[in-house]
């Protein structure tokens, strides 16, 4: 029996709000996968009114979905905090996808963010999947980026063990100051390794002396698009 679509919204939000009270999910978490469930709702909404439209493009999309497996995908990982700001500025992941937006045009890479979910999809499914199949990541770092519980238990502990497996390339970004060098994260498990890192290991795109918030304009769009030139480097060696 397929239940209701009110019945089952009403279920999620249940035990959504339980997860939150047990202190399973981050505030943070609650919020994103809150908005997903009203979207969808939405979504199922319409569904009647669009179904012919949507059969008749059931073929197209799927071409395009085999076409993009295809190319090489770039797995940004960020705060969402980084990208909240009122000043468009200060939107870090949307400057740096727009920096990258010409090599995806182009068919060369497919930059990848939890911005790219769909409505109704398997939001936590959707983020590993990507994970084991990107060939290189992007880093926005700040203290939001270090303070998320998700970022470090579920995003980070599969970007190092692939970088250490399989050679995948991480471009930290710095975009404020942090404990960048003092931050350390266990892989292939968070919380009990065995293997450790610190993130000051790893080349970042700019000194953590030097964060982005503390650059001219045009030296932040210098620092954006050397890193974009970067990894259309790493996917053509990787070809």
């Amino acid at each position: 029996m397929i239940e209701e679509p009110d019945n089952l919204i009403f279920k999620q939000l249940h035990i959504l709000r339980q997860l939150k009270r047990d202190k399973l999910l981050e505030d943070e978490v609650v919020i994103r996968i809150q908005e997903k469930i009203t979207l969808d709702y939405i979504t199922s909404m319409r569904v009647d009114t669009s179904i012919n439209s949507t059969q008749n493009t059931n073929g197209k999309d799927m071409e395009d979905k085999l076409q993009e497996e295809n190319v090489p995908h770039i797995f940004v990982c960020y705060a969402h905090k980084d990208n909240e700001s009122s000043e468009s500025s200060n939107r870090w992941l949307n400057r740096l996808l727009e920096q990258l937006e010409p090599l995806n045009i182009q068919g060369q890479v497919k930059s990848w963010s939890d911005k790219d979910i769909e409505i109704g999809s398997d939001w936590h499914g959707s983020i590993q999947s990507t994970l084991q199949h990107a060939k290189a990541a992007v880093l926005l770092v700040s203290p939001a980026f270090l303070a998320s519980k998700y970022i470090r238990n579920s995003e980070l502990p599969i970007l190092l063990k692939n970088a250490k497996d399989r050679g995948v390339k991480i471009l930290p970004i710095i975009l404020r100051h942090c404990l960048y060098e003092e931050t350390k994260f266990k892989y292939p498990d968070p919380f009990n390794g065995p293997e450790e890192l610190s993130l000051s290991s790893l080349q970042s795109a700019n000194p953590p002396s030097k964060p982005l918030n503390r650059m001219e304009e045009y030296e932040q769009d210098e620092t954006l698009l050397l890193v974009a030139k970067r990894l259309l480097r790493v996917v053509e060696q990787n070809q």
